[in-house]
């Protein structure tokens, strides 16, 4: 099973699970995903890596920039 680090609240494991799920698939090779509700972070989670020769691995400092 893929190792996933940070935090997630109990409330909402089966983000968690599924997260875990597309890294142990393969569908991702890597990810960070973050959830606010109602101002709380109720998740905030990494694993996998970022090539994939898995030489580097996700981390928390890792800075993500989305295109749109």
């Amino acid at each position: 099973m893929a190792e996933i680090q940070g935090y997630c609240d109990d409330r909402f494991s089966a983000v968690k699970d599924a997260f875990a799920h597309n890294l142990d698939s393969g569908e991702d090779l890597g990810a960070y995903y973050s959830v606010t509700w109602q101002g709380e972070t109720v998740v905030d989670i990494w694993g996998g890596s970022l090539d994939e020769n898995k030489t580097l691995l996700w981390d928390a400092e890792r800075e993500v920039v989305i295109a749109g």
